[in-house]
């Protein structure tokens, strides 16, 4: 998918990969919507200022199964955040769909909304899918 910063997946040591390798690189943008996913940024021994690594080697098969519900290509797809929606996407597919997101507050870890869920009627429940308290009910107006 273009349109993101990529970072290289950690090879083992003294596996040195070229940008044009398949499979050798990802989007961060991707990277950090997957939940099996770590992006690396800073690490004993690591040089100052070097690009983020990215381990995916705890991503799940199934993960790899999923099917874009806006391109339609396999791979590497994240899930709606509301609860009990399964739609999958890809993390930059759903940029360039104007999908919401946040960032859940007990990790930063960004969480995307599907497209219906990323409808206004919906900001309550986004809110609480990220971990955020719900907002107080508005008072009832008196009766006269």
């Amino acid at each position: 998918q273009p349109g993101g910063a990529l970072a290289r997946v950690d090879p083992p040591s003294g596996w040195d990969v070229s940008w044009e390798t398949p499979g050798t690189h990802a989007h961060i943008a991707c990277a950090e919507c997957l939940p099996e996913v770590f992006v690396v940024k800073d690490a004993p021994g690591r040089e100052r200022g070097a690009p983020p690594l990215i381990d995916m080697s705890f991503v799940k098969g199934a993960r790899m199964n999923l099917r874009c519900s806006l391109c339609d290509i396999e791979g590497a797809c994240t899930q709606c955040a509301m609860k009990k929606c399964f739609v999958s996407f890809h993390p930059l597919c759903a940029r360039a769909s104007g999908f919401k997101r946040d960032r859940h507050v007990s990790d930063g870890r960004p969480v995307i909304f599907c497209k219906t869920h990323s409808q206004d009627r919906w900001e309550e429940g986004r809110r609480v899918a990220a971990g955020k308290p719900a907002k107080p009910a508005k008072p009832a107006k008196p009766a006269k």
